[in-house]
């Protein structure tokens, strides 16, 4: 499993989607806390909307095998758009 991006930076405001490229069903989570309710995943592809700054940190993809569980992570960077 790899995750397809390592670092990611999105603004306040917009929508992301994070990939975990694997070929079966994955879980993610936001560091050791629940995921955003502007958050979803279909297709092992996580879509958080409306990002705010609390969405910041890593998100971390995990599958469970017989074989044991095997993680990858993207780091999500939010700015603060300035005008």
């Amino acid at each position: 499993m790899r995750a397809d991006q390592q670092q990611v930076s999105t603004s306040v405001g917009s929508n992301i989607a994070l990939r975990c490229d694997s070929p079966a069903q994955v879980e993610w989570r936001h560091d050791s806390r629940d995921l955003s309710p502007m958050a979803f995943v279909q297709d092992n592809v996580l879509t958080i909307n409306n990002v705010q700054l609390e969405d910041a940190g890593r998100y971390i993809c995990s599958i469970r095998s017989p074989q044991g569980t095997t993680q990858d992570f993207v780091d999500l960077r939010v700015i603060r758009e300035s005008f």
